[in-house]
């Protein structure tokens, strides 16, 4: 099943981060949250990020998603198409992809605590979670590669050839440019907290993170849940 692939892939964003992972157990049975989880770019206006249909005729759009899909210019930032022109030095940076982001991760009522105190400690998003929604918008905008809407079956054979495809696109990107993937990561983290209105928390998350140095917080959310004791030790 598809979405099982996509849960194994956002389940990686989580790895080696406990609050991250329990936040997902709990979730993990949760069938609904689940399916917002693995399909939010399907139900997303992620095609409408593209001006697609945008009044266009049937001929004009295919034409459009073709000059989006080759070479992966939909990837790129400030994108262009009237002018046919793109920053070919902004790879993985279309706008599209924090805007959506944004709305899953970051929206109040949606946010992921776990997930939202990750990113924010890291100053940067996951580049798992990058790649699964370039993977996403990329099908989305697929749909209307005949000039009109064709709803494409999201089977793991047509996504996760995609996802390889992207993920090593970005691995070639670190041995080119060792520095720019994480740049990037930290550059869309930005983005998103400035258009969610959470920039202010850029400013004090560095004194909040120190008056907090050696807390267990596992050890916390077992006194919390009555699952565990309450010992107590003073570094000097």
């Amino acid at each position: 099943m598809c979405e099982e692939f996509m849960w194994d892939i956002i389940k990686s964003v989580s790895a080696g981060n406990a609050l991250f992972s329990k936040t997902l157990q709990r979730i993990s049975g949760d069938e609904d949250i689940k399916v917002l989880l693995t399909t939010f770019a399907w139900y997303g206006k992620v095609a409408g990020g593209f001006g697609l249909p945008g009044g266009l005729s049937a001929s004009q759009i295919e034409e459009k998603v073709s000059w989006l899909l080759k070479g992966g210019k939909f990837k790129y930032g400030e994108l262009d198409y009237q002018n046919k022109k793109y920053n070919v030095n902004d790879p993985f940076g279309n706008q599209v992809f924090s805007d959506i982001i944004r709305q899953i991760w970051f929206n109040k009522g949606k946010a992921d605590a776990g997930a939202f105190l990750t990113m924010l400690k890291n100053q940067q998003i996951s580049e798992s979670l990058l790649l699964l929604v370039v993977t996403s918008v990329e099908i989305a905008i697929k749909e209307w590669a005949t000039g009109v809407q064709v709803k494409i079956h999201f089977s793991e054979e047509v996504v996760a050839p995609r996802y390889t495809h992207h993920k090593g696109v970005w691995n070639l990107l670190k041995v080119k440019c060792s520095s720019f993937p994480q740049y990037k990561l930290k550059s869309i983290f930005k983005a998103i907290m400035i258009n969610a209105g959470f920039l202010f928390l850029l400013e004090i998350n560095k004194a909040c993170i120190s008056e907090l140095e050696g807390v267990d917080f596992d050890a916390l959310e077992s006194i919390a849940t009555g699952s565990g004791t309450n010992n107590t030790t003073t570094n000097n």
